[in-house]
């Protein structure tokens, strides 16, 4: 019996309803706030990237060394060592960032004094997601270094940075429109956003004026091709909140890794993860040891799940074949996302996918992720494909079949 014949017979129409909700989501960026503001961390908690850390103890190295970045940044220790044997004691807590809505970067944590964008659906101000700012550069949180450059970053873009843009933040910006055009002109709204960051920085740059911190900042967002991209993992996360809920549906609503694993959630099961160990990505073209490569890590994986990334228009087929002539193996294709969305006449997109057509079709989408230094030395390698296995799906939805 094939696993379509074992699916439940309503399945379809709760995925549907899950697609129909999607689609009526428009995110709109709403300003910057203080993480704690909004998301009610309590205490000494840190929110990292996929499924849950298992134990404190055996973090990755690059998720560590965020984490001693962050934990330095909040004064909760004076120095590395210290803030290393507060993290492995277990006092601080880790908790998975898509389970309060917030989507964080590779090997990124939130603490609760940074700062977070805030991404609403403009006709639903309770659907929220929430995505740290950008870091911009080479010397930044998110690639797993430990250093007083990354430190000394960190402040400023939860200073001066933060505060610059909350002071000139007017009327909200639709950001499907800014995707649209990014898509239409070369982006696939992960790995390579510059065209949909420069509309955004032209929308900005009418808002700031001539004081030396608005020159700053203009200049920062002209030179950071990847600022676009986080408040894009916001609003991909923001439309998928919108189907969360729908009983039976298998939609994917959330997806990362940490790293040691790689997760999927569905919308009929929010909150539950289903994991499997996270195999590092597959470099392409990159010229370093594969044995240095971290495991999947980062939340910019739910761009791909959406139909973006290496599920893009454009960026799809050529994803594919690069997959293919390092690893082999069947890939999903991009007319297997469930519509067209009706807001990107630009680029035709397609979006939102089953765990049941995975299933179907026995083959998985293709998600662009950084490949990390798994030594926590020299932060980013360079970019990589990762294919999620079919099982992890199957496993998925056999759960949600169970869970009724």
């Amino acid at each position: 019996m094939s696993f379509k014949n074992q699916i439940d017979p309503d399945r379809s129409r709760a995925d549907q309803s899950a697609i129909e909700r999607m689609l009526a989501a428009q995110p709109q960026w709403q300003g910057v706030v203080q993480a704690q503001a909004v998301l009610e961390l309590d205490g000494q908690m840190l929110l990292h990237a996929g499924p849950p850390v298992r134990d404190p103890r055996e973090l990755t190295t690059p998720l560590l060394n965020s984490a001693v970045m962050a934990v330095l940044f909040e004064g909760w220790a004076q120095d590395q060592a210290s803030a290393q044997a507060l993290l492995r004691s277990g006092k601080i807590r880790l908790e998975p960032a898509q389970d309060r809505h917030v989507a964080v970067p590779l090997a990124d944590v939130l603490s609760p004094s940074m700062f977070v964008q805030v991404v609403a659906a403009r006709d639903n101000q309770d659907c929220r997601a929430y995505s740290p700012l950008n870091g911009g550069g080479t010397e930044v949180i998110r690639v797993g270094l430990c250093n007083p450059a990354v430190l000394e970053q960190l402040r400023w873009v939860n200073g001066e940075l933060a505060a610059t843009l909350r002071e000139v933040f007017g009327d909200p910006l639709a950001l499907i429109e800014l995707a649209d055009t990014g898509l239409s002109l070369g982006d696939d709204c992960h790995g390579q956003t510059a065209h949909a960051t420069d509309a955004l920085t032209q929308l900005l740059s009418q808002r700031l004026g001539s004081a030396a911190a608005d020159v700053r900042c203009r200049t920062f967002l002209q030179r950071s091709p990847g600022f676009f991209l986080n408040l894009w993992m916001a609003a991909t996360k923001c439309i998928m909140r919108a189907a969360q809920g729908i009983a039976d549906s298998s939609v994917i609503t959330g997806m990362g890794g940490n790293g040691f694993e790689f997760g999927i959630q569905l919308a009929g099961r929010p909150r539950h993860w289903i994991t499997v160990p996270a195999s590092p990505p597959l470099a392409v073209g990159a010229p370093f040891d594969a044995t240095r490569a971290l495991g999947a890590i980062g939340d910019s994986a739910i761009v791909d799940a959406f139909g973006f990334g290496a599920m893009a228009p454009g960026h799809a087929q050529r994803s594919a074949q690069a997959l293919s002539s390092i690893a082999g193996g069947a890939t999903l294709s991009p007319q297997a996302f469930l519509a067209a969305h009706p807001g990107f006449p630009l680029s035709g997109a397609r979006v939102g996918l089953a765990a049941a057509t995975v299933c179907e079709q026995q083959a998985a989408p293709i998600i662009s992720l950084g490949v990390l230094d798994n030594r926590g030395i020299d932060g980013r390698l360079g970019p990589g494909l990762y294919q999620p296995p079919v099982a992890v799906f199957m496993t998925a939805c056999e759960a949600l079949r169970n869970s009724q």
